[in-house]
């Protein structure tokens, strides 16, 4: 099973859900508290529709609202603090996955710092260790 969407996470919170188990594509099971889970994944019928919207506009277009979408979501749902693995499992199974080598995160002190292709700050957190 993999890491559940963004839509799937929400569903898991609001009907208090605890704990969320999912394979990694390294074959790992990891367990997560499903209250503090991040992520960012959309389902793969999400992805279709979002290509089927998009099919007159070029590969590159459809990437570009894409990645513009993942930064929505993480300004408005990255939460204001996050548990240092909590942080470690959304930057190797989201974060890495979803954007490309010219994105980036800096970790300063206690605090995460995720960046966009254009260097400008999309969101930080306080990290709880």
């Amino acid at each position: 099973m993999a890491r559940p969407c963004f839509h799937c996470l929400q569903m898991m919170k609001s009907v208090n859900i605890r704990y969320c188990y999912y394979s990694t594509y390294q074959n790992i099971i990891v367990r997560e508290r499903v209250s503090s889970m991040i992520s960012l994944q959309m389902s793969n019928n999400t992805k279709r529709l979002i290509d089927k919207i998009y099919t007159p506009v070029s590969c590159s277009v459809l990437e570009q609202h894409k990645l513009l979408h993942y930064e929505e979501l993480m300004k408005s749902g990255f939460p204001h603090t996050v548990d240092k693995k909590t942080l470690d499992n959304f930057i190797q199974y989201n974060f890495i996955l979803l954007f490309p080598n010219n994105y980036s995160y800096i970790i300063r002190g206690n605090v995460v710092y995720f960046f966009n292709s254009g260097g400008r700050l999309i969101v930080s957190s306080i990290i709880n260790k």
